[in-house]
């Protein structure tokens, strides 16, 4: 009798449209696990929760859903929280070069666990990551409103810290976050 079931999160930016291969890597994947010793877990956006959601119903595997408690950005950051506590690995689906999103944020929230167990695939199911220890870039925060200024701000960075190695960024905490996310936040 098996007492503890590994529990996966699958999740995903809603800017990932490759629904196939969301189910390619997932048959690869956990295809061959007996379906008593796995738990899919996902935050129910559209997309790749929403495609992970179904491939766990077509193999007879059990699904949890964590769904935020409201519609403000806070409510999305404390349900990346919980997918990002209860999951034992994750299986991430965000395209190549989107570094702002809510997956990134679980992830963020899971690496505090010191765990490495995770995959983040792009639409054409090459695995990717982040350069999470040292960016190749500097965040220039709380961007703001630049009025008639954007195109002299911008050059000012290019000569602070070189033409492609600075973005503009909203930090919450440990966590880049998209300008929706922190307008919902403030």
């Amino acid at each position: 009798m098996i007492l503890y079931r590994k529990i996966v999160a699958v999740i995903g930016s809603r800017r990932y449209k490759n629904q196939y291969m969301v189910n390619d890597i997932l048959n690869k994947k956990l295809g061959d696990i007996d379906r008593n010793e796995i738990l899919l877990l996902s935050g129910g956006c559209e997309g790749p929760d929403m495609w992970g959601k179904m491939w766990s119903i077509n193999h007879n595997i059990p699904f949890i859903e964590v769904i935020p408690g409201g519609t403000t950005g806070k409510y999305y950051f404390e349900r990346n929280g919980i997918v990002s506590e209860l999951a034992d690995s994750i299986i991430a689906f965000i395209p190549r070069g989107q570094m702002q999103s809510g997956t990134w944020n679980t992830i963020l929230y899971f690496r505090t666990k010191d765990i490495e167990n995770y995959d983040v695939y792009d639409e054409n199911g090459n695995r990717w990551d982040r350069d999470w220890k040292s960016r190749n870039w500097t965040i220039v925060e709380h961007p703001g409103f630049f009025g008639g200024m954007r195109n002299e701000l911008h050059m000012k960075w290019d000569e602070m810290y070189r033409p492609l190695h600075w973005r503009l960024a909203y930090v919450w905490g440990e966590s880049i976050i998209s300008r929706q996310m922190a307008l919902g936040l403030y």
